[in-house]
């Protein structure tokens, strides 16, 4: 049924662009003999406004250079002019983050805004076959998504090769695009992995970021001959591991792991620095060890053109350990989520022995001299002399500001039983918080943070416990971060050999 209104609406409109220029020759040549003069626009105004209904063409030209894969969409319909007018197709990149983050995406989610009274909507999206990179193109497919059925593969699209084009006829309002089948199936089914090699291709970290000095200098080859364990001696070396770290995506989507050894201390002086890992739909988080070895990195700039979110050495990681590193007269320039170390960091970490000098210039309060955003992240022996927008900043992060900021407030009053089993009773009212969890720490190190409030065997929810001086809280999540809601109690524990 979609197929013949396709082809319907087609040969319509074909028939009715063909009438209406022969019906415009027509009555041009009888208004010039009558009046002797003859506006063009004028009759088409007025013709079209004689007729209730009429055929509407549109075209949608697509610019967008971080997802250049479609050129142009058409829409063809039927309908009053009024309505047809109010027709829009948007660029939902970056609008649409849960479509945007797809990594099956190819170009740009679209979202159709078509008002319920156009007849045989149509719409045709033309792809630029040069810029599909390592998809092929017999991989495409369609999809949409509404509120009411979620995504889906559109039914019975028509799917031009020899034009390079997408047909699909739609029912409502919806977002429309196009993404690598094969992978999609890879990813969701049982089927095996995609065999392509991306190596060859502009990467989507390319296309979407500021690369700096990085793609002038990075020895690419030395980066994949030792992926994902690297031993840094030189500059150009550093900037192949952010070169593969930006780009590669192994088998786990969005997410890199790279281990990083300094065997020398490394002078940035010159160069527009970068981060590893990056924000965005298209993100990669940086996952993994970076140990200096006692080195120091120097003179590191990260002065993007606009200020950019997630900037650092690191800009956006998940439960990265780094340690034994210095940063020295380090310039960073950003937005939010801002730190000389890292920008933002996720799912836990530990910074050991890490110290930084320089300045960093934002204009949110999102930033820290080492980190800028963290999640569970355990400073110990760190340093840091660093200024923000020219006043001295003495926190490690964000959220230590926050928490050194924040009146502590025991809600809660935890007891130990016999052996390692805790309970709480609540003091008083606790309105305001939320989200009440423990915290578990061994030699400043974090075990634990989660579990229900009311009780905790330490050996039953933590998989192995070392020996070590021991600290266990209750922490309640207030206004903006999580917050110690009990007194502490602290003991020592050493397992029986």
């Amino acid at each position: 049924m979609r197929r013949n209104i396709i082809r319907a609406s087609a040969a319509l409109l074909a028939a009715v662009m063909a009438v209406s220029a022969m019906a415009s020759c027509g009555e041009k040549e009888k208004k010039k003999k009558k009046h002797g003069s003859f506006d063009l626009r004028e009759y088409i105004t007025e013709q079209r406004d004689s007729f209730p209904y009429s055929v509407g063409v549109k075209h949608f030209d697509q610019d967008n250079e971080k997802k250049p894969e479609i050129d142009r969409i058409d829409f063809i319909g039927i309908g009053k002019r009024i309505s047809l007018d109010k027709v829009k197709i948007r660029d939902y990149y970056e609008t649409d983050y849960m479509t945007s983050s797809a990594n099956v995406l190819v170009g740009a989610p679209y979202y159709l805004d078509l008002p319920e009274d156009i007849i045989s909507p149509v719409i045709r999206i033309h792809y630029n076959e040069g810029e599909l990179r390592w998809v092929e193109e017999d991989d495409l497919a369609l999809f949409t998504y509404t509120e009411e059925e979620g995504f889906s593969e559109s039914p019975d699209y028509t799917f031009d090769k020899d034009n390079d084009t997408f047909m699909f006829v739609p029912e409502e309002s919806c977002e429309f695009f196009l993404i690598d089948k094969a992978e999609w199936l890879r990813i969701w089914t049982e089927g095996g992995p995609v065999e392509n090699d991306r190596r060859d291709y502009v990467s989507d970290w390319e296309r979407e970021c500021d690369t700096g000095s990085i793609m002038e200098i990075a020895d690419i080859d030395w980066a994949r001959e030792n992926a994902p364990y690297f031993e840094v001696s030189t500059p150009e070396q550093l900037a192949g591991v952010v070169y593969y770290a930006n780009t590669y995506n192994g088998n786990a989507p969005q997410t890199n792991a790279v281990y990083i050894e300094l065997k020398n201390d490394i002078d940035l002086k010159g160069l527009e620095w970068v981060p590893m890992g990056w924000g965005g739909p298209q993100s990669i988080m940086i996952t993994g060890e970076i140990n200096g070895n006692g080195h120091t990195i120097r003179n590191m700039r990260l002065t993007y053109p606009t200020p950019s979110n997630d900037n650092g050495f690191v800009g956006f990681g998940w439960d990265l350990y780094v340690h034994d590193i210095s940063f020295e007269d380090a310039v960073v320039i950003g937005g939010t989520n801002v730190g000389i170390v890292a920008g933002s960091i996720t799912g836990g970490g530990l910074f050991e022995r890490v110290n930084a000098t320089g300045t960093i210039e934002t204009y949110s309060e999102e930033c820290g001299s080492l980190l800028g955003w963290d999640a569970w992240v355990d400073f110990l022996e760190c340093t840091s002399d660093v200024t923000v927008n020219g006043e001295d900043y003495p926190y490690f992060s964000y959220q230590e500001m926050l928490i050194a900021n924040t009146e502590v407030v025991e809600y809660f009053k935890i007891e130990q039983e016999d052996g390692y089993v805790f309970t709480a009773e609540p003091t008083g009212d606790r309105s305001g918080i939320n989200n009440i969890m423990w915290e578990v720490k061994c030699d400043g190190k974090s075990l634990l943070n989660g579990g229900p409030s009311g009780r905790l065997d330490l050996f039953e929810t933590v998989d192995k416990i070392p020996g070590g001086e021991y600290s266990v809280c209750l922490l309640g999540f207030t206004d903006k971060t999580y917050v110690r809601v009990s007194n502490v109690i602290e003991f020592t524990y050493e397992p029986e050999r």
